[in-house]
């Protein structure tokens, strides 16, 4: 994601002492990916914002590949909280709640730009090396599944399986979310969702039926 990033939260960081160094780590890796892009830090650069010695952080992430996947999984624990808390405030019919876990999606991508690129930027897991950042990644992904698997109607679920209805979603939502945030497209997160919620209506009926189309898009019966 390309756009300037948020700078709110950004501290100064005296010598640190004592408390929880990886917390830390990844706390100031955020800062200065917000400030210089996901490319351009380093772990002795964090390590000497902390005031520690670059020794100390390596005993906890062993390069900076190590300290970007801790930071990815961490947000996506921050990403399924939200998406759970959309989950549980919305009553149990399939559009309404999936129109609310997608909205969450949105808002967290307009909230953390810089953790959105560090979670969805280059692959850190290559070869199954951080395999709690996968297991956090599925979580996610697991909110809109268990969804669709819990209320879908039966005939969208014989033609296609909950989790690729879930991706395709998934990957709606995101691709709407770092775009129109990059490009600026609508003036706050409150109105690119709005834009979201409409197009996402064809979408649903394309998939679940006539029945996930809000009540005011649905067709009269003919008399």
């Amino acid at each position: 994601m390309s756009r300037p990033r948020s700078s709110k939260g950004r501290r100064q960081h005296g010598s640190y002492h004592h408390g929880n160094l990886p917390a830390a780590l990844r706390n100031v890796a955020k800062e200065l990916i917000a400030e210089r892009g996901l490319e351009r830090f380093t772990l002795r650069e964090v390590a000497r914002r902390i005031g520690v010695t670059h020794v100390a952080a390596y005993r906890h992430y062993v390069d900076r590949r190590a300290l970007l996947a801790a930071v990815a999984e961490n947000g996506f624990h921050q990403l399924r909280r939200r998406l759970e808390g959309a989950r549980k405030k919305t009553p149990a019919a399939l559009a309404p709640r999936l129109r609310a876990i997608l909205a969450a999606y949105l808002h967290f991508c307009w909230d953390e730009p810089a953790l959105t690129a560090v979670m969805f930027g280059p692959r850190l897991s290559r070869k199954g090396e951080f395999p709690r950042l996968e297991a956090a990644v599925m979580e996610s992904l697991g909110i809109i599944v268990q969804t669709i698997t819990a209320l879908a109607p039966r005939h969208a679920l014989r033609r296609r399986s909950a989790r690729d209805l879930g991706l395709a979603l998934w990957t709606f939502v995101h691709g709407f979310s770092t775009l129109s945030y990059d490009k600026a497209a609508y003036p706050s997160a409150r109105k690119a969702a709005g834009a979201f919620d409409d197009m996402l209506t064809p979408t649903l009926v394309g998939m679940f039926g006539s029945r996930a189309a809000p009540p005011r898009a649905r067709r009269p019966p003919e008399r």
